[in-house]
């Protein structure tokens, strides 16, 4: 599944999709927040964020708020996920799963910190 936050840029050409990726067909690492922009020639390739690169970028864009319930939201289904197939897995795939799951919480809570409290 892939939720997302969709950004226009100040130019009215640039276009900012911020996907949170967590679909199970995908690997541990390849679960995590990808940009990809259109409308600027210099950025083509998708980029792959943590979710505290992702907040902030947001954060500038978008409501404070918007952005930590769209970052705590979609980060914490990308951990739900990984748990979830973590639980079904065993030993180096459950290992791997709940690897990138606890990168995904202090990630988060890396986010967490950005945004004032309250």
């Amino acid at each position: 599944m892939s939720n997302k936050v969709t950004c226009h840029g100040a130019d009215g050409t640039t276009v900012m999709t911020y996907h949170a990726l967590d679909d199970d067909s995908l690997t541990p690492a390849e679960i995590g927040w990808v940009l990809v922009v259109e409308g600027n020639p210099a950025l083509t390739e998708p980029q792959a964020l943590t979710a505290a690169e992702a907040c902030g970028d947001l954060i500038t864009m978008i409501d404070p708020e918007h952005a930590r319930a769209s970052i705590q939201v979609f980060t914490g289904g990308m951990i739900e996920a990984l748990e979830r197939r973590a639980t079904a897995a065993t030993g180096p795939d459950e290992a791997a799963l709940r690897a990138r799951a606890d990168e995904l919480r202090a990630e988060l809570a890396q986010a967490a910190a950005m945004l004032p409290s309250g």
